[in-house]
Formats: structure tokens, sequence, C-alpha cells
């Protein structure tokens, strides 16, 4: 007996998402690590004197940071 079209796309989502679900985190943990890792390359890039609003100049050099008056 043929599926029907609900069927059908009820059993493929079914198997496609019990298939591929190792795939798709493990695809997603990479991503995240992939974005944590430039997040902390461009943090230690601007490692620069920045000038805040209230006019106290702030060195930061990866995660410390300085306050001058």
């Amino acid at each position: 007996m043929p599926f029907q079209p609900a069927e059908l796309n009820y059993y493929h989502t079914f198997t496609y998402i019990h298939l591929h679900k190792n795939c798709l985190f493990i695809l997603v943990l990479r991503l995240a690590t992939i974005v944590i890792l430039e997040a902390q390359q461009l943090r230690s890039q601007k490692s620069t004197i920045n000038l805040s609003r209230t006019g106290t100049m702030a060195i930061s050099h990866n995660t410390s940071a300085i306050l001058l008056p």
C-alpha cells in the first residue's frame, strides 16, 4: 500500500531527525566552538586603549583591565 503524502512527509521527517540527530548535534557543537574561538581572537586583537564615556581611560589586555583616572 503506497504512502499518503502526509504519512510520507511524517515518516521522512522522523527518519531524517532520527538518523541525523547526532550529525546535527556535532555540527552545532562545531559551529559554537568556531564562534567562541573567533570571539576570543577578536577580543585578543582588541587589547588597545579605550576611552569610555566618563573620561576614564581603560587599558584592557585579554581579560585584565586597568582603570586610570
